[in-house]
């Protein structure tokens, strides 16, 4: 991770995820005020360094030109040809070759970069401080930047766990979590929607695993929209069923109405007592 980050006041990096990535590497963030791109002229320079490569090839094709805001200036979205995945690639090769082929022509090379024969190249100066020690870098793993970035929710521990659209996940210290936290109080879970394995307690800027739970193993290794189609599936399975339930509810009062019929208003003389206990006695000798 970088050391600080310098941003104006945009919203992706004002927000309270951003805090907590700082907070917990240890990262500088200056936010400047916005509308002065003279703070922050490397980058307004690298902007239009960028758009000079794809500008010229992507003209008539969906490009912002100068006249945009004029009054009879062309409706430029009109022209759109790329979707965002094709533009994004555009991107991508534009700061792949601004990285590692420009040349910086007004670039002044110190005496020890001279004597190391570094080039002029963005890429190339990176990694000659780098091997100099004269980078701000923070090391930061891949799994703890992955939690980070997942989206998140608000819920309660309930007695089935962490519950999430219907899934239950709980781990072996849940008890005692629950002791500490009780039901009442509000949780922040980060999620994955490309596999619903597990969940993740964000606690004091920590992310506490919660499997799934045994109810709910049957999900494992499935993705949200995965799950989402097999609920959907046993949904319409109940409703065939219930169907079938209240088919089978009315044949069988039907039954017993057609029996109730058939004896009704046929008198059969009432049994004695000793004649019901000699009528059981015989059924029960039959039995044995």
């Amino acid at each position: 991770m970088p050391g600080e980050i310098i941003t104006d006041q945009g919203k992706e990096f004002i927000t309270s995820r951003v805090g907590e990535l700082c907070t917990i590497y240890g990262m500088e963030r200056e936010a400047l005020p916005p509308f002065r791109p003279d703070e922050k002229g490397l980058v307004e320079k690298t902007f239009d360094v960028l758009q000079q490569k794809y500008k010229p090839l992507l003209r008539g094709k969906g490009v912002i030109e100068g006249d945009a805001q004029e009054r009879w200036a062309t409706d430029y979205r009109s022209q759109a040809l790329l979707n965002l995945t094709e533009f994004t690639r555009v991107i991508l090769h534009c700061v792949i070759y601004i990285n590692s082929r420009r040349i910086l022509k007004n670039f002044i090379p110190t005496p020890e970069m001279c004597a190391d024969r570094v080039e002029p190249i963005s890429a190339a100066l990176w990694q000659w401080h780098e091997r100099q020690g004269k980078v701000d870098i923070i090391p930061a793993g891949g799994e703890d930047l992955y939690r980070m970035t997942l989206p998140r929710m608000v819920t309660k521990f309930t007695r089935k766990g962490i519950v999430r659209d219907g899934i239950s996940y709980m781990n072996n210290e849940y008890r005692r979590y629950l002791q500490e936290v009780g039901m009442d109080k509000e949780l922040t879970v980060a999620y994955d929607p490309s596999r619903i394995d597990a969940v993740y307690w964000v606690r004091d800027g920590k992310y506490i695993p919660f499997p799934l739970a045994l109810s709910s193993a049957q999900f494992n290794g499935l993705s949200q929209m995965e799950y989402e189609m097999a609920r959907d599936k046993v949904k319409e399975q109940k409703k065939e069923l219930e169907q079938q339930d209240t088919e089978a509810r009315v044949a069988v009062i039907k039954s017993i109405q057609e029996i109730v019929d058939e004896i009704d208003g046929v008198e059969k003389p009432r049994q004695k007592g000793a004649e019901i206990r000699e009528n059981r006695a015989d059924e029960r000798r039959k039995l044995t």
